[in-house]
This record gives structure tokens, sequence and C-alpha cells, in this order.
């Protein structure tokens, strides 16, 4: 005896609205996990960002005599042309 096809496709829709509502529950209880995470990964980042901006601040700040004393360096030896009078004619 052949099961009513009516019957099959009700089998299969109801399996089709319970595995959905498994799945939303799932969603809908990870989801709050999820954002909270992801707002502790966004503070962190943004903390890191914070301390990135302080060494290259640092960083900036330290290179400047180093720069200066180059210049003085190549000036020294003549690596840098002096603007004199003959120069700008």
């Amino acid at each position: 005896m052949q099961a009513d096809p009516g019957t099959n496709h009700s089998n299969q829709l109801a399996d089709t609205l319970n595995n959905r509502s498994v799945v939303e529950s799932t969603l809908v209880d990870a989801l709050p996990q999820l954002t909270e995470r992801l707002t502790q990964y966004r503070h962190q980042i943004e903390r890191e960002k914070i301390t990135l901006n302080y060494l290259e601040s640092a960083i900036n700040y330290l290179a400047q005599p180093l720069s200066s004393q180059t210049t003085v360096d190549a000036i020294a030896e003549n690596k840098i042309p002096t603007i004199t009078k003959d120069n700008q004619k």
C-alpha cells in the first residue's frame, strides 16, 4: 500500500518548520553572547589603537632630533647646497 502523497508533504512541511524553529531558537540564544563578544573585541581594538597612536607620537618625537642632526651633518659635509646671492641670480 502506498502512502498518501498529501501526508508525505505534510510530514516534510512539519519537519521543515521544526528545523526552522530549532535554528531560530539557537540564533536567539546565541545572538546576545555574540553581540557581547563583539563589543568586547571592539573595545579592545579601540584601546590598542590608542596605544599605537601614543607609540607613533613617541617615535615621531624621538625621530625629530635625529632628522635635525642629519640635516646639520649634511650641511657640514656640504651635501646640501646653501642658498647664496650667487645661487639666486
